[in-house]
């Protein structure tokens, strides 16, 4: 598993050297033929390892009820985040990995489970659902990265 602990570090530092030096209103911006913004996406993200990973697992989550409704899968992304919800965002990003890793090795993710993807697969396990999340976060770095190319210089 540390080969894949190592694949969400290395997508989420791509993603952090994306988005650095972007403005509050250009992680808020939605291009067009896009539905949503980078801020949108950032959130998305931390939002569904969350649920891969803890919630499946039975377990509490390490955000906020209102990060999960407003960043969960089928959710509005015209969501306008304040630079105060964009800075918890960028450190729950940054940290959470980390701590998945931690709880991982501390064998807190002991419930099986199984849950259909969008994706067409069956996660069962905790390895499973880490595994998964990888590949989601991955098709979301491409589309940040598509994104940036769209957004206007300010």
């Amino acid at each position: 598993m540390q080969y894949q602990f190592r694949l969400l570090n290395a997508t989420r530092t791509n993603i952090l050297s994306l988005i650095k030096g972007l403005t509050l209103e250009q992680f808020n911006f939605i291009p067009n033929n896009f539905n949503n913004s980078i801020g949108w996406q950032l959130g998305h993200l931390v939002v569904t390892q969350q649920l891969l990973n803890y919630k499946l697992s039975g377990l509490p989550m390490n955000v906020e009820d209102t990060f999960i409704e407003n960043f969960r899968k089928g959710s509005s992304g015209k969501y306008i985040l304040t630079q105060e919800q964009l800075d918890s965002l960028i450190s729950l990003f940054t940290i959470l990995p980390k701590q998945l890793e931690t709880d991982y090795d501390a064998d807190i993710f002991t419930q099986n489970f199984e849950y259909q993807t969008s994706y067409n697969v069956t996660l069962t396990t905790i390895e499973d659902a880490i595994s998964f999340n990888n590949i989601h976060e991955a098709m979301h770095l491409g589309t940040i990265a598509a994104m940036k190319k769209c957004i206007p210089v300010l």
